[in-house]
């Protein structure tokens, strides 16, 4: 079995050079991958804009839901769903958080990373809002409907909706492999 180092450093190789004052010291040079994103630069910005956007939209939606002192919220199946969207919630963030911040080109193993925080979390995120939703329209069918416990039903629905959006821009959003060498020499293609 490989140790964590090993995997951690698989696209890396180890060159020693030497600093100012003689010393000799490991550099690790990436040899594996990168990936462009297969769209022009102005849409690929304007996907950076959406994905910040509506996520955060999303996440204030979640949190402005969950803080109501409504019957709703009192409710232990509601409750803990909640808990359940937060965490989702964040690892959703970091996924399109980083996208937000990642340039034209980068590592395949960042991207790969990347794209798996947003569709898993994005997917979860939008699974357990649906729970949400179907938890507390069976909650208002069966107490009533209070004055606060509709919007909080439409907040949860719409985040859901908001993250199943950036579920499905990130399936459509296209990106290249190409090896280190051609994107030192400018050799792959650009918009």
């Amino acid at each position: 079995m490989k140790s964590f180092q090993d995997r951690l450093f698989k696209d890396f190789d180890v060159e020693k050079r030497e600093t100012k004052d003689g010393r000799i010291k490991n550099v690790y040079v990436y040899k594996g991958l990168y990936v462009f994103w297969d769209v022009p630069e102005k849409d690929l910005a304007g996907y950076k804009r959406r994905y910040l956007g509506t996520g955060l939209l999303a996440g204030l939606l979640l949190l402005w839901a969950s803080l109501q002192r409504t019957p709703l919220n009192a409710s232990k199946y509601e409750g803990g769903v909640t808990l359940l969207c937060y965490v989702a919630y964040m690892v959703f963030a970091m996924g399109f958080i980083q996208f937000f911040r990642a340039k034209r080109n980068m590592y395949l193993r960042d991207c790969t990373q990347m794209r798996a925080l947003i569709l898993w979390g994005g997917m979860i995120f939008f699974i357990l809002q649906a729970l949400n939703v179907l938890l507390g329209g069976l909650f208002l069918i069966t107490n009533g409907i209070t004055i606060l416990s509709l919007p909080v039903v439409a907040a949860n629905a719409l985040s859901a909706v908001l993250a199943l959006t950036i579920f499905i821009a990130q399936n459509k959003l296209t990106y290249r492999e190409i090896s280190g060498k051609k994107l030192i020499e400018g050799q792959f293609e650009k918009y």
